[in-house]
């Protein structure tokens, strides 16, 4: 019995150190995020570019889990497209705030959503709010605020850039909330979930491109450019 435990035990450590080292990774990869889309979005319309990424994504997303899998799960799927609209409204901010400022002010408003998830804990849980709490939040944000935007943060002024990176900051929070409880009820159904956040961000993003044409030809041109965008990638080479 005392063996049993301790296998088990290590398998624990080992499963929390793997979850760790996949977090670390991912962070490492959502990083490059704010550079290649700020790249992405001064060759094309910013939103043709996120409707051709979150399509590709979605698509590779709904093969990789199987489309089987996603109609014999459709609590999970419609959870993860709930959070996938939160998701699709920061994602689109983040895209409107990097067309008049830097990477790094962009990266540095989006860590203000660890501010928004224990705000809406408080507001809809009831949690408390400890001192130390706001202190730890205090300086994640200070310590990001000098690893981002260096000398400037002494010399501060608001670009109009920074006010839709505010909106990022925000609705990203609210869907990373939001994914904590369906990620809860939905802990076995990790793949239908991500693909409906996908297929979400897709679906709102393709229409903010198309809907805000003005005539059937600008539709058609609209719907050509974001599908000549996923096959080619030309912006990327």
């Amino acid at each position: 019995t005392i063996i049993t435990k301790r296998v088990s035990n290590n398998n624990n450590n080992n499963n929390v150190l793997l979850g760790r080292g996949l977090t670390l990774l991912a962070s490492i990869l959502y990083g490059t995020n704010f550079a290649t889309v700020k790249m992405l979005d001064e060759v094309i319309p910013l939103e043709y570019s996120a409707a051709a990424r979150f399509g590709l994504a979605a698509v590779a997303s709904i093969l990789i889990v199987s489309p089987d899998t996603l109609l014999r799960n459709p609590k999970a799927t419609l959870g993860g497209m709930t959070v996938g609209f939160w998701y699709s409204l920061g994602y689109l901010s983040q895209a409107y705030g990097l067309e008049t400022i830097q990477a790094s002010k962009s990266g540095f408003f989006n860590a203000l959503a660890v501010i928004v998830v224990p705000v809406l804990d408080v507001l809809f849980k009831g949690v408390e709010f400890r001192l130390r709490q706001g202190l730890s939040l205090f300086l994640a944000v200070a310590g990001i605020a000098l690893l981002e935007l260096g000398d400037g943060v002494l010399n501060y002024k608001v670009d109009p850039g920074e006010i839709w990176c505010l909106g990022q900051a925000l609705f990203f929070g609210i869907g990373y909330y939001t994914l904590g409880e369906v990620g809860r009820e939905h802990k076995d159904s990790p793949g239908p979930n991500t693909a409906g956040q996908l297929l979400a961000i897709a679906l709102v993003t393709a229409a903010v491109a198309l809907f805000q044409t003005t005539t059937p030809s600008d539709l058609v041109d609209s719907s050509s450019a974001i599908l000549t965008t996923i096959i080619t990638l030309d912006p990327l080479v």
